[in-house]
């Protein structure tokens, strides 16, 4: 659990409560005294994922949903660098809360470019009301996983 909590930042206590609330899910869960919960590079990325969706407002509910339906991330470790990035936006008045995430390999067919695709996408929410809108490269948090993990191996 060290290792995990010098690679991504978040605090022992606060990663233990979302263990135990099942926002984020080992590779291998422990069980039984004794043994321990192994992360694996895509639990890394989804943690710092997690991080920075709730510290910009999005709710842990909606960001363990997010990291759930994504392909894991050890998938994306190779694509360049801002291929992938993800979508969240917030209503203030009503709470309705949601995100998308996209990659530009799944979207080559599309005649759109990614910047296109994301203006059109954000237009669309804002037209319905959305008040905030963030926007996440997946290739940053794969980039500081991968740097954490190199720090922890010099050491």
């Amino acid at each position: 659990m060290k290792d995990v909590v010098a690679i991504t930042g978040v605090k022992q206590p606060t990663l233990q409560q979302w263990l135990r609330d099942s926002f984020i899910i080992p590779s291998t869960k422990a069980e039984g005294t004794g043994s321990r919960n192994l992360f694996d590079f895509s639990n890394l990325c989804e943690i710092l994922l997690f991080k920075k969706l709730i510290d910009n407002g999005i709710s842990r509910e909606l960001a363990s949903y997010q990291i759930k339906v994504m392909p894991p991330m050890s998938l994306f470790e190779d694509v360049p660098s801002d291929s992938i990035f993800i979508v969240t936006y917030l209503n203030l008045s009503s709470g309705k809360v949601g995100s998308a995430w996209h990659s530009t390999e799944n979207i080559k067919e599309n005649p759109h470019t990614v910047t296109n695709l994301l203006d059109d996408q954000i237009k669309e929410w804002v037209s319905k009301g959305f008040d905030i809108i963030s926007l996440y490269s997946l290739n940053k948090i794969i980039e500081d996983v991968k740097k954490g993990i190199a720090l922890l191996n010099k050491s």
